[in-house]
């Protein structure tokens, strides 16, 4: 009788230690790789965190909204909503400028579109995928991003045509040895 105490009691106690052992082991091996990936994302936050977003991010207002989705409203409705919108989040106590846009940069979201130089649209050179995020007057003004060249934007009533700024990148792609302003792109 001793001896089959010492071997676990039944036949087979060999077999059940070493199916105890392994799922010890992957255990083990699953309890480190969680920590790891813990680790990891915590430093991942903390270095984001730290990063430089490219705007000014304090005393900034965040929200969304998505009146399309409501089904109440019209492309101008939609444009009237978002100018009385803007023109009341600047009244607001403290509130200096205001701005909206279709993706919020600092959540990641971006949409994507494949650009091409319009005075040159076979050329290879000219046409690539970008990102691209649709912006109200104000937008650059209310994260102090600053403009290098050209204008900002003005409000729908007063743009003839669609109007859009450019980051450095695409114009030194697009355009590396003749100035960018009033140069045209399709989407």
């Amino acid at each position: 009788m001793g001896p089959a105490l010492r071997e676990g009691g039944t036949t087979g106690g060999k077999a059940r230690t070493r199916l105890r052992d392994a799922l010890v082991v992957a255990q083990l091996a699953i309890s480190l790789g969680l920590v790891s990936g813990a680790l990891l994302l915590g430093r991942s936050v903390l270095n984001a965190h730290r990063a430089e977003p490219g705007f000014d991010a304090d005393n900034l207002l965040v929200g969304f909204i998505n009146l399309a989705a409501t089904g109440r409203y019209d492309h101008e409705g939609i444009v009237a909503f978002e100018e009385r919108l803007v023109q009341e989040l600047e009244r607001l106590p403290g509130g200096t400028s205001a701005g909206l846009n279709g993706q919020a940069p600092i959540l990641g979201f971006h949409s994507r579109s494949t650009v091409a130089a319009a005075d040159r649209p076979d050329d290879p050179r000219a046409r690539f995928e970008a990102e691209y995020n649709v912006v109200t007057p104000g937008y650059f003004e209310t994260l102090d991003i600053p403009l290098l060249r050209g204008r900002l934007l003005r409000p729908p009533a007063e743009e003839p045509e669609r109007v859009v700024v450019v980051n450095e990148a695409l114009a030194r792609r697009f355009w590396p040895d003749t100035d960018p302003i009033s140069r045209r792109f399709r989407l």
